[in-house]
C-alpha cells in the first residue's frame, strides 16, 4: 500500500493547504493513507477524516518538545506534554507510533531521541542531502525502523515522498513499523521554505 505521512495542512501556522485539497491530491497520487501531521495540533488529521471516506486518516500531530519536534501517529486524544520523554510516553499510552522527523534540523540530544523513539524518519524532502545522509546512517546505526516524508506544506509538495509497504491496508502500526518498505522521492523546492515562512509571519500577525 502506498502511504504518504509528514503532510501539513492550514492548521498548521506555515500552511495554507485545505484538507479537501490534500484528499483530492492523495487520492491523485494513488495513495492509500494519508498522516496529517500539524504543529501541535491534531485539527488537521481529524479534518481530514471527516471528508476522506476513501482515504485511511492516520489520527497524528507533530509536537514541539524541549528536544525538538517528535511526529504521533494513530493519536486518540492530544498530547499536552512538552517534555520529549513525556511525549513520547504519552504517545505510546495511546498505542500510537513515535517519529522522529528531520532529526538533524533543529533537534538537540539526537541519538537520545533516536533511541527513545519507534522510528526515524531518514528521508524528509525539505532537509538537505546531507542531513537525510546523517538521517540514514543513525537509523542504520541503531537499528531504527526508518520512514520518508514530504513535509509538504503545500499541496504541491505532497508527492515528494511516498512509501509504498508490502503489506494490505489498513495500516496499523505493527504494519507502519515491521512491514518491508521501499519509497519514491525527490527534493522540494528550496523557495517553498520561504513562502511557508511568510505563511507564518502572516498568520502571526493576524492572530495578534
Amino acid at each position: 500500500m502506498k502511504v504518504l505521512l509528514h503532510i501539513h495542512s492550514s492548521a498548521s501556522f506555515d500552511s495554507r493547504s485545505k484538507p479537501v485539497e490534500i484528499a483530492a491530491e492523495a487520492l491523485r497520487l494513488g495513495v492509500q493513507a494519508v498522516a496529517v501531521t500539524d504543529h501541535d495540533t491534531m485539527a488537521g488529521s481529524l479534518a481530514l477524516a471527516g471528508i476522506a471516506p476513501k482515504l485511511q486518516c492516520i489520527p497524528g500531530a507533530e509536537y514541539k518538545t524541549d528536544c525538538g519536534d517528535i511526529i504521533g501517529l494513530f493519536l486518540t486524544r492530544e498530547i499536552t506534554e512538552r517534555r520529549a520523554e513525556d511525549v513520547v510516553a504519552a504517545i505510546r499510552s495511546q498505542g500510537g507510533v513515535a517519529i522522529l522527523p528531520h532529526p538533524w534540523h533543529s533537534h538537540r540530544r539526537v541519538e537520545d531521541l533516536a533511541r527513545m523513539v519507534d522510528a526515524v524518519e531518514v528521508w524528509n524532502s525539505r532537509c538537505s542531502g546531507e542531513e537525510n545522509d546523517r538521517a540514514l546512517a543513525l537509523a542504520q546505526s541503531i537499528g531504527a525502523p526508518q520512514v520518508a516524508g514530504s513535509d509538504a506544506h503545500f499541496v504541491s509538495e505532497m508527492g515528494n515522498a511516498v512509501m509504498e509497504l508490502d503489506c494490505e491496508g489498513p495500516l496499523t502500526p505493527d504494519k507502519l513499523l515491521g512491514a518491508s518498505r521501499r519509497w519514491s522521492v525527490q527534493t522540494g523546492r528550496r523557495s517553498l521554505l520561504f513562502w511557508s515562512q511568510a505563511i507564518k509571519a502572516f498568520k502571526q500577525r493576524r492572530a495578534s
